[in-house]
Order: structure tokens, then C-alpha cells, then sequence
């Protein structure tokens, strides 16, 4: 099940891009470093944003729910295993 995570983020009027730099996971905050695969999925009427992110030590799948201004956890694994 997805966790509600708290989310910084970056747009960039210039390149239309938003990107997202931080999270925060179980009261430890990550510096993204790396932004992976980005792509939309629509549920209904709802539009979703899905990033995969790396810090330093874990790789992340957010999801943006764009409704709702909600962002939420779907993954996580640590980034020695890759």
C-alpha cells in the first residue's frame, strides 16, 4: 500500500520541467540525485505523475496525484542492490 510522503520540488520555466529534490521518509529527509523514468497514468478523471528518483543510498517511485496535490511512496529499495 502507498505511504504519504511529504515531497520539495523544482519547476523549471524554462525547460517545463518539474522535478522533484527531496523527500521525506520516516522522518529522514533524502536528496534526490538522479531523476529516472518520468511518465503519467490518468485513473478517471485524475491525472497521476510517476518519477523514479535515486539518493545516495535509496531509489524511489513517487507518484504526484495532480487532483489532489497529494504525493505518495509506491517503492523504495536501496541503491546498493542495484
Amino acid at each position: 500500500m502507498p505511504e504519504v510522503v511529504s515531497v520539495n520540488a523544482f519547476y523549471d520555466g524554462n525547460t517545463r520541467k518539474f522535478i522533484p529534490t527531496h523527500v521525506l521518509w520516516k522522518q529522514q529527509t533524502y536528496k534526490l540525485t538522479k531523476l529516472g523514468l518520468y511518465y503519467t497514468f490518468k485513473k478517471g478523471s485524475k491525472v497521476f505523475h510517476v518519477f523514479s528518483s535515486a539518493s545516495d543510498t535509496k531509489n524511489f517511485k513517487l507518484v504526484f496525484d495532480s487532483s489532489g496535490l497529494n504525493w505518495s511512496l509506491e517503492a523504495m529499495y536501496d541503491a546498493a542492490l542495484d
